[in-house]
């Protein structure tokens, strides 16, 4: 990113790789030793997770800060360059009923009692590069010696919970 910046006249005081950039206190320990280039900086590009924006942002109160990425996950890196969307953050987790895997997050219908009938050979119908949760959830669940595919409905998706309550709010 340093290249391509300069590449493209765009002046580049420092960089630093924070792993994660969204533990706090690590996160200031990397970043201290570059204190002048922070100073020098007009804008800190940071390219990481939300959370990771805004806990570079924190520590960096007087300079602009950019996010250089449109986080829509909590995800896992499989490969370089390439991540699985694992979470929603929804507050209702139901990973328990299905074997460890959350189909409201891997399923991109979010289908909750079981699979479409649209995926081939494993693989989802919407993209057919990605698994089909639903699969994996019943050989997970065989290879456990167990079947549990419920004839009770999952009702849908309480979203409300997802979002902090206020102090003093009911609910």
């Amino acid at each position: 990113m340093k290249k391509d910046l300069e590449n493209h006249d765009v002046p580049v005081s420092g960089w630093v790789i924070l792993d994660p950039a969204c533990h706090f206190f690590k996160s200031k320990k990397l970043l201290k030793p570059h204190e002048g280039e922070i100073q020098a900086a007009g804008t800190i590009l940071v390219l990481a997770c939300g959370n990771g924006v805004q806990t570079v942002a924190e520590l960096i109160d007087d300079t602009p800060v950019l996010s250089g990425t449109d986080t829509l996950f909590l995800g896992e890196i499989k490969r370089i360059n390439q991540f699985e969307k694992r979470c929603n953050l929804c507050g209702n987790c139901i990973v328990d009923s299905f074997a460890g895997l959350c189909p409201l997050t891997r399923c991109p219908k979010r289908m909750l009692n079981g699979p479409c009938g649209g995926s081939f050979h494993g693989f989802c119908e919407v993209d057919k590069n990605m698994p089909c949760v639903w699969d994996e959830i019943i050989k997970k669940q065989e290879k456990m010696g167990y079947i549990k595919i419920s004839c009770e409905i999952v009702p849908p998706q309480d979203w409300s919970k997802s979002v902090q309550m206020k102090v003093g709010d009911e609910g």
